[in-house]
């Protein structure tokens, strides 16, 4: 991922560019048409069969990619609902631990909730590694407590604590897998190149017959972008307009707020 850079540039950068490349292709297609015309007299008969099976290829392309982004986008969907669960059954069990060490550990773990709210609206690198790195102090000052407990009280239930504990540090390990795991770059490159080839073979068919057909062409050229721009979005987990989304979390940092054991404590 560090080698990669078109996964680093801004969305609309990419399109723009794109939007200006294919259209030079498309001129010189037409160009490149005009010309093959005007030298043989006839136009060629096998240009549109051509065509066709470029865009049936790149069509499929198309679909293999969206495919895969979505489904790695679900894949981060689930991983943050599979992990506010575990926290939030985390929290719960904290009520079968000792009272000395209650406090604390309910403490941490909202603590801990805010992290991750806060790693999932943090787009800068840097930041994200530190908020990580809180998290993990977090996760190894609870665990340190639960072990502790679990050595002096070998009882049933600090074993469904432990168990719990895991299974979160276990989760968040997870989503941090899958917000890494992207489309390869070099998919993403075979599509550009695919449409750059389609867009060339169109404007030369459309040179063949002296007719650019500015309309359709162009409104293909769009189209083009405009789901390759899809694909890229739904595969960038801190950028762009389609999210994951952290609603989850939300509502289990309100129910940690709203029914705090803290709260009762101090009242």
């Amino acid at each position: 991922m560090q080698n990669e850079y078109l996964y680093h540039l801004d969305e609309w950068i990419i399109a723009v560019v794109l939007l200006v490349v294919l259209a030079i292709f498309f001129e010189l297609g037409y160009i490149l048409g005009v010309k093959r015309l005007v030298r043989k007299g006839v136009r060629d008969e096998d240009i549109g069969a051509i065509l066709g099976g470029i865009l049936g290829l790149l069509g499929i392309m198309f679909a293999f990619t969206f495919s895969m982004a979505a489904s790695r986008f679900d894949a981060r969907k689930l991983a943050i609902l599979k992990e506010s669960n575990a926290i939030g059954t985390t929290y719960l069990r904290v009520s079968l631990l000792p009272d000395s060490i209650k406090p604390e550990v309910y403490t941490l773990l909202e603590k801990y909730v805010e992290y991750r709210l806060i790693y999932d609206r943090t787009t800068d690198r840097n930041k994200m590694n530190a908020i990580v790195d809180s998290s993990e102090v977090v996760q190894i000052r609870i665990w340190r407590k639960a072990s502790k407990n679990a050595l002096l009280n070998n009882n049933w239930n600090s074993s469904l604590f432990i168990n719990t504990l895991n299974e979160m540090i276990d989760l968040s390990a997870e989503r941090y897998a899958v917000q890494l795991n992207h489309v390869p770059e070099i998919i993403i490159y075979l599509m550009i190149l695919l449409a750059i080839i389609s867009t060339f073979t169109l404007g030369f068919a459309c040179g063949q017959e002296r007719n650019r057909k500015s309309i359709f062409s162009y409104s293909l050229v769009v189209l083009m972008i405009l789901v390759l721009m899809v694909i890229i979005d739904l595969d960038r987990p801190l950028r762009g307009i389609i999210r994951v989304g952290d609603q989850t979390l939300m509502n289990l940092d309100k129910s940690m707020e709203k029914y705090s054991p803290l709260k009762k404590v101090s009242e």
